[in-house]
């Protein structure tokens, strides 16, 4: 049986990266307010407010809702308002530290839409319906997502920044993510571990 390709489209990447930016041109993170100090819990929260008005079809309301509160948290850990002014220029200066945010806020996430998208791609899959699969396609799907979810949740952020250091101008660093030979190695491991638990 072929691995079944599992991609996620630019538009992912750039809903997320959007998001974020948005955000900043906003004016919540403009002026001196908060100049010369950490992203406060105060601007997280409104972050993930703003976050929250801004759905994507591709994910459910609880995985939507997830991606919102994770990425406000590591934003919050992770980056200061100075990082988020200078991604908001428009030099290598801002491609570098979005690039950093891609990595320290949105990578660690990313295993929540991954799971949905996973799932998604795997129940509409041809080649499983030519590999004379019997079982339920709804659970076999979910245990594949689930699978694939947890593992890029501890190595999703290795991957892209392998990805990046291979073009740090990269406008879509999680497609090649998620169609890397070790993303669709582990996709195709797990398709086979859940065929296996369920037969």
């Amino acid at each position: 049986m072929h691995h079944p390709r599992l991609k996620i489209t630019r538009s992912l990447c750039l809903f997320l990266v959007a998001g974020l930016l948005s955000f900043i041109l906003s004016g919540i993170l403009s002026g001196n307010t908060y100049a010369q100090t950490p992203i406060s819990k105060e601007t997280a929260n409104a972050y993930y407010n703003n976050c929250m008005l801004t759905p994507d079809k591709r994910m459910s309301k609880d995985t939507h809702m997830m991606l919102c509160s994770c990425t406000s948290v590591k934003m919050m850990e992770t980056m200061t308002i100075e990082d988020i002014q200078v991604m908001a220029q428009q030099s290598q200066a801002g491609r570098d530290m979005l690039n950093k945010m891609l990595l320290n806020v949105y990578a660690p996430c990313m295993n929540f839409p991954v799971q949905d998208l996973v799932e998604l791609e795997c129940l509409q899959d041809k080649k499983i319906d030519m590999a004379g699969v019997k079982m339920d396609r709804s659970a076999l799907c979910h245990c594949v997502a689930k699978k694939t979810g947890t593992w890029f949740s501890s190595t999703g952020t290795a991957l892209m920044a392998k990805v990046i250091a291979k073009n740090r101008n990269i406008t879509d660093p999680i497609g090649p993510v998620m169609d890397s030979p070790d993303f669709r190695r582990e996709s195709y491991d797990n398709l086979i571990s859940c065929l296996e638990e369920k037969s």
